[in-house]
């Protein structure tokens, strides 16, 4: 086969002294740079080269356009599939079902893609969204084999079908070695010394290893794996969140005869290289390409490397990962403070957000509105904004998953809708935690919480609080005895079952505590009770969910000394929010200084 210098690309247009127009977008396919990670090795100490391949300037953003070409004009060429007559399928991550949609798009093919259900919710929109068709499998019970399967009934039962097999078609890793493999080879003027890819389909590991070990023997080449699915090292196929790659098998294209080791890298090393690309070299990668630069780093660091030029892939764009963990540490935003003005779709846009802080800004609009463009949010503040209009009485109707909703200083008015106070709506709907609509214009019919503070602030409420307490001694005194008694039975039983609706604010020099001892809150137990959950505030206005075990005399604790209660309260650890629902949160009020809880 006459071997080509790589698929030419935006660089074959640009070479013209005619006009510069490709005839299609297949024709952009192909050439991308590649690029030295110098601040990353510099702050690292690495003295060998960090060289990666910018597959994101593919026309639709990943690696896997190659590879989708390549199989498609693969088959065209043997006469296998014909445009407007046959159906393409294929088992995809989503990039190789993207790169397959748009081809096929331009090329006049109906493409139906079999997904993992886990899968980015980016992926599956823009897959639908360019023309496919989608069928999301969870392969959860039965593995990888499931896809498989379904590609499998989808070609017996859909007419004219053509299934392109990444995992088994020769085409894939050809695609690697007539155009990625030579691009590599030019670009470096030959001087790679180590090219480190990781596995998914195979295809690029084997393609681009055959081609340079063919240009040079010595050449030595690593392929990566997950930690948690090392397969290909010959360990047991297991869950990791290392999109694209590590699909649990070892796939048939996969050439492990010519790799001459195999780096693994966990799941966490892979997201935090990708961030790290992102805020120290500018380059917005996916979680594969994350792991392709850790693993970089770690063959760099050994002795024998240093001076050596080591290349790998940026398979994909970060942007195909917004729904994923990867985004984790940018979906709680706070945005306080500020002078955000217009209304609020002009403050949160689209944003796929779990927390958002827009306290003391200028934001306008009404809570429909509001509502509208906050569909991944459980805890939002705004409070101290310009916010108006009534209280919706259909709001049981809309579908929402607030745990901490806080509209405290605006221009409401109105009532809170009726549907909002019977228990049965607690178990079902946003207000099961908290709401706060405190200094509106007008807010009515609000037993939502039955909030009582103790205000460190407020030396009268203290006072007549201690000298109630006294009293309250001198007049039982004959029955001291008695009354201790019956509280140290009481310290055997379990405590009361409250409901969602009853809150207790409780303010002290350390801690706000707020707590609700509810058995929907109620987490474990142990031998000196139940474990609760409740948010503990600090001085500071932080947060965080704690484990307390069962408080004595709940009913009481607003008459209680903060020693006593203090005493009495044993923090057991943080809780991580992502892992709670119907978790309890603060309740922002004037009385607590407008502090809300961000958890």
């Amino acid at each position: 086969m006459e071997l080509q210098e790589g698929r030419k690309g935006i660089p074959s247009l640009l070479s013209s002294q005619g006009e510069c127009i490709a005839s299609n977008i297949t024709q952009l396919i192909g050439w991308t740079p590649l690029i030295e990670l110098k601040n990353i090795a510099e702050k690292d100490g690495i003295c060998a080269r960090l060289i990666g391949k910018i597959e994101p300037y593919q026309p639709l953003s990943s690696v896997k356009d190659r590879s989708a070409l390549r199989l498609i004009e693969d088959a065209e060429e043997k006469g296998l599939i014909t445009p407007g007559i046959t159906t393409l399928l294929g088992v995809t991550s989503g990039n190789l079902g993207i790169g397959v949609a748009f081809i096929a798009a331009q090329k006049g093919y109906k493409f139906i893609a079999v997904m993992p259900a886990k899968l980015s919710l980016d992926k599956q929109i823009l897959l639908r969204y360019i023309g496919a068709e989608v069928v999301l499998v969870d392969p959860a019970q039965h593995g990888f084999k499931v896809l498989l399967d379904t590609v499998e009934q989808l070609r017996k039962d859909v007419k004219n079908a053509y299934v392109l097999d990444q995992f088994t078609n020769s085409a894939n890793p050809d695609a690697h070695f007539r155009w990625t493999g030579p691009e590599i080879w030019k670009d470096t003027a030959g001087k790679v010394d180590i090219f480190i890819a990781a596995s998914g389909s195979g295809g690029t590991i084997t393609g681009v290893g055959r081609y340079l070990k063919m240009k040079s023997p010595s050449m030595k080449l690593i392929c990566v794996e997950p930690a948690e699915s090392p397969v290909i090292s010959g360990g047991e196929p297991a869950f990791h969140n290392i999109l694209g790659i590590g699909p649990g098998f070892v796939p048939e294209i996969l050439d492990r005869s010519q790799i001459d080791e195999i780096v693994t890298v966990t799941t966490q090393e892979a997201m935090d290289m990708a961030r790290r690309l992102a805020r120290e070299e500018g380059l917005l990668v996916g979680i594969s390409s994350g792991a392709n630069a850790a693993a970089c780093l770690k063959v760099a660091s050994r002795e024998e490397n240093k001076g050596k030029m080591i290349v790998t892939m940026f398979s994909s764009g970060a942007e195909r990962y917004l729904n994923t963990e990867l985004f984790a540490q940018v979906t709680e935003l706070d945005l306080s403070g500020n002078q955000i003005t217009g209304s609020i779709q002009m403050a949160i846009g689209v944003l796929n957000l779990n927390a958002l802080n827009l306290t003391g800004n200028q934001i306008s609009g009404t809570i429909p509105a509001v509502f509208r463009f906050m569909p991944a949010l459980t805890i939002l503040d705004l409070s101290s904004n310009a916010l108006s209009g009534e209280i919706p009485k259909d709001m049981d109707n809309l579908n929402l998953n607030f745990l901490n909703l806080s509209m405290n200083k605006n221009n409401l008015t109105g009532e809170i809708p009726s549907s909002l106070q019977n228990e049965a709506y607690e178990q079902s709907f946003l207000f099961n935690s908290a709401l706060c609509v405190s200094s509106n214009s007008s807010i009515r019919n609000f037993p939502i919480c039955r909030v009582r503070v103790n205000n460190s602030n407020d030396i009268s409420r203290r006072l007549i609080a201690l000298l109630f307490v006294l009293a309250g001694i001198m007049l039982v005194g004959s029955v001291v005895a008695g009354f201790l008694l019956l509280k140290r039975q009481k310290n055997s039983q379990d405590p009361p079952s409250w409901k969602l609706t009853q809150f207790h604010a409780l303010h002290f020099t350390e801690y706000d505590v707020l707590a609700g001892l509810c058995e929907q809150n109620c987490i474990g137990s142990g031998r000196s009770g139940k474990v609760y959950r409740v948010c503990v505030v600090d001085g500071e206005g932080g947060s965080r969910m704690v484990a307390v075990k069962k408080i004595w005399n709940m009913q009481n604790l607003d008459k209680k000394l903060e020693n006593d209660f203090l005493a009495e309260v044993q923090i057991l650890g943080e809780i991580r929010h992502t892992n709670i629902v119907k978790l309890l949160c603060c309740i922002s009020s004037s009385d607590l200084r407008g502090r809300t809880s961000y958890l």
